[in-house]
């Protein structure tokens, strides 16, 4: 049976301080190496060294699943990989369902005011992740889906639209519009279009 780490923090800190170190010797090492094989007769050699020390350096002395082994039967991480797992493809669903119209009309229509909704489809992606966090933590504390799957869900799906938009806007463009009047052309309602075309 594995023991709990008993000062997580320090362990972190060491790991941290021995990765830096272990990362700066394998840059030192491997400039060392190119300096030496570079105008020599066996470039590959370089790769071949390098790619040995990142695996002495990186890897540790004896391999062993006792940590993973902690990590899914005293922790909390199970729960949130499953979490994790229901979430994506709820957020994913939703977010595709609500972004789909805006997109479609930015992606295909030309109307006043479509850079100004460009823009502002933007700011939640430049603006600082704590200050969008903060206003949803404070909105969804006054209306009880603080620490809620919906809430999770709501938070998620308000964070993933920005992208959403973007890709889909961009998708949307990239169709030419002869390609869709010959669909038309042939026959294809508005159904058909959005599924085949």
């Amino acid at each position: 049976m594995v023991e709990p780490l008993n000062d997580l923090a320090s362990l972190w800190w060491a790991w941290t301080a021995s990765m830096f170190w272990q990362v700066g010797l394998l840059i030192l090492l491997i400039g060392c190496i190119d300096l030496l094989t570079r105008k020599g007769a066996w470039p590959q050699l370089r790769y071949a060294l390098g790619a040995l020390i990142l695996v002495k350096l990186i890897l540790p002395p004896s391999l062993s699943l006792a940590q993973w082994e902690y990590v899914f039967t005293y922790s909390e991480i199970v729960k949130a990989v499953t979490t994790s797992f229901i979430l994506a493809p709820i957020v994913t669903a939703l977010s595709f369902v609500l972004a789909l119209p805006t997109a479609y009309a930015i992606g295909r229509y030309e109307f006043r005011g479509k850079e100004a909704l460009r823009i502002l489809i933007l700011l939640p992606i430049v603006m600082p992740a704590m200050v969008i966090a903060m206003f949803l933590s404070r909105v969804f504390y006054g209306m009880g889906l603080s620490q809620t799957f919906l809430g999770l869900v709501i938070g998620h799906t308000l964070l993933s639209m920005p992208y959403m938009l973007r890709i889909l806007a961009t998708a949307f463009e990239a169709i030419p519009q002869d390609v869709i009047d010959a669909a038309r052309n042939l026959g294809a309602g508005r159904l058909a279009l959005v599924r085949h075309v």
